[in-house]
């Protein structure tokens, strides 16, 4: 799917609050259509799901949207994993923030501002 980029986009700032992580796998025991393995390669303590809350900021205007996300753990190995202790906000909000999903939430945001101050036209032609 294409999206239209809103013509405040490159003018907001977006902040990504991650709110929670989840150890569960979404269906233990197979893969599914979200690339979520369990237990990819033997790993423990692996993230499977990400809880999380963003913000856009243009001019004085602020709108959020809160929301979770499932990570692909496909390509998962002890090289490349991040020890669960050692996550921080940062490093979980590097996983998700330029994906396309992250991307479609944030012409959400845009396009909310946009919508709030659009100035309708009631008025009739007599």
């Amino acid at each position: 799917m294409t999206y239209i980029k809103p013509s405040i986009f490159d003018t907001t700032t977006f902040t990504l609050k991650i709110k929670g992580l989840s150890k569960i796998p979404l269906r233990t025991g197979t893969n599914n259509s979200d690339g979520v393995v369990p237990n990819p390669n033997g790993l423990s303590d692996v993230v499977y799901k990400v809880k999380w809350f963003l913000s856009g900021t243009e001019g004085t205007d602020i709108e959020t949207k809160s929301g979770s996300t499932c990570l692909d753990t496909t390509g998962l190995t002890s090289e490349n994993m991040v020890e669960f202790s050692k996550l921080t906000n940062d490093i979980v909000s590097a996983w998700l923030i330029d994906s396309d999903p992250f991307i479609a939430h944030k012409y959400t945001i845009c396009n909310n501002i946009l919508e709030k101050r659009a100035v309708e036209d009631t008025a009739v032609p007599w």
